[in-house]
């Protein structure tokens, strides 16, 4: 697994791409206004992943131990004034983040530690750690991403990795308050490195770097590997309204298993994707670090 530490400059909307809703949604057709309104704040801040909260209005940043004294710990930051209104210790090298769908439970890898940490968002309390295993041979498990199931805020799935080979997928674990549940996914080729729940708690779609994208079957017993979505993808992955987006710029139908369409010039480093679907609005937002920084906006018609 790739530790990647980045300074990222927080653009609240960054390069835009736009896209017709109407083939996508199934809902009523949304028309997006002609032209995006783009609001740009900057904050100079070491992070390693960011996520918004509905809930409490706040965006939550983990901040590793690069960041200086106020390192290893979880901040939360006002986007409407781009104050950081609180910074809580955490843990050794916060990185990987995951927010509950009631925007509650914010779950954070240490990878210092090879653990898990729950955060309450809410009060902005530390809570529930717990270590994610490790392998007879190969050692502890390092993780390259982690999803909280839909409607279970004391439910997540971890994509575990090997250490030191290659393929290095060790397998998806399932925990429940920290409590993991019996049968893991495959590892290896067959493995995820990134991970995105359905609108069910018992479908989980992986990404791998040989498998493509693959779902995942979810019950009280663990994982099992379910059907291939779609072969040759290598991306992190996003759902929302019934499709899979990909930092590589695909739109994947997840009913269909069919390949909706690809954003032009969306392409994002894989270990450092920056990029969210807006389905409603009929958008998605990419981050792209182009040789001038540029940002670049492009329409897909399906």
């Amino acid at each position: 697994m790739r530790n990647i530490q980045r300074r990222l400059t927080l653009l609240l909307l960054v390069s835009i791409i736009n896209l017709i809703a109407a083939p996508f949604l199934p809902a009523a057709p949304v028309n997006p206004p002609d032209a995006p309104t783009e609001f740009i704040r900057r904050i100079n801040l070491t992070t390693n992943d960011l996520v918004y909260s509905s809930t409490t209005g706040k965006i939550y940043a983990s901040l590793p131990s690069a960041a200086g004294s106020g390192g290893n710990s979880i901040a939360a930051i006002d986007p409407t004034t781009g104050l950081i209104t609180s910074t809580t210790f955490i843990g050794s090298e916060p990185n990987k983040l995951a927010l509950s769908d009631d925007g509650h439970s914010l779950y954070v890898s240490l990878d210092g530690g090879f653990a898990i940490r729950r955060f309450d968002a809410l009060t902005n309390s530390p809570g529930l750690q717990f270590s994610v295993g490790q392998d007879s041979f190969f050692g502890r498990y390092a993780i390259s991403d982690l999803e909280v199931a839909p409607a279970n805020p004391g439910t997540v799935a971890i994509a575990r990795q090997f250490q030191g080979i290659f393929p290095s997928e060790a397998g998806v674990a399932v925990f429940d308050d920290g409590v993991r549940r019996t049968n893991t996914g495959p590892g290896h080729s067959a493995g995820a490195d990134f991970l995105a729940f359905s609108a069910s708690a018992s479908k989980l779609y992986g990404s791998a770097s040989s498998g493509g994208v693959h779902t995942l079957n979810i019950d009280a017993s663990g994982v099992t590997l379910g059907s291939t979505v779609l072969a040759n993808v290598f991306a992190d992955i996003k759902f929302s309204n019934g499709l899979i987006f990909t930092s590589s710029g695909q739109v994947i139908n997840a009913d269909t298993s069919s390949l909706s369409g690809t954003f032009t010039n969306a392409t994002t480093p894989v270990f450092q994707s920056a990029f969210v679907p807006d389905t409603p609005a009929g958008r998605a937002y990419f981050f792209r670090m182009g040789k001038h920084k540029e940002r670049s906006r492009s329409k897909l018609s399906i």
